[in-house]
């Protein structure tokens, strides 16, 4: 039996804070097949640095306002491709994305394929994100709490 693969995903503009060694933490035993992390040119250059000195992949879209939301969208798609192609089943998927609901189009369309979605946030994960998924988890307590 083909064993199902965990892919992480960050979006380190929605990070809110959180750092690559917090979040291996947060996934510690879980053996990760991709550490992908995605920027892009609007990213804030203090985000961006604690990200390239880890083991995650750091990958960039263009400079338009969503472009990271867009090249997380596309990491995520072609891993899920490559997997289809492999013949494996649908994978765990571990999206760094907090408070961003440009996402729920796409764990939508995982968990319909059959994928098991987690958010994990750093501070807040939006009410929307949490209902999509199927499970999510605050790795600081929040702030104040986001629900629109």
């Amino acid at each position: 039996m083909i064993r199902k693969l965990n892919h992480v995903f960050v979006d380190i503009e929605n990070s809110g804070g959180l750092s690559p060694n917090e979040l291996l933490m947060h996934l510690d035993g879980v053996k990760l097949s991709q550490k992908i992390a995605v920027a892009s040119e609007n990213t804030p250059s203090g985000l961006e640095e604690k990200w390239l000195d880890s083991p995650f992949r750091v990958t960039y879209g263009g400079s338009d306002p969503d472009a990271a939301d867009h090249r997380l969208i596309n990491e995520v798609m072609r891993q899920i491709n490559l997997d289809e192609r492999d013949g494996r089943p649908p994978a765990n998927i571990h999206l760094a994305v907090t408070g961003d609901t440009d996402f729920c189009d796409l764990i939508s369309i995982l968990t319909r394929l059959g994928h098991e979605v987690s958010i994990i946030g750093w501070g807040k994960v939006h009410n929307k994100l949490r209902q999509l998924a199927t499970s999510s988890i605050n790795l600081r307590k929040p702030i104040s709490n986001i629900e629109s």
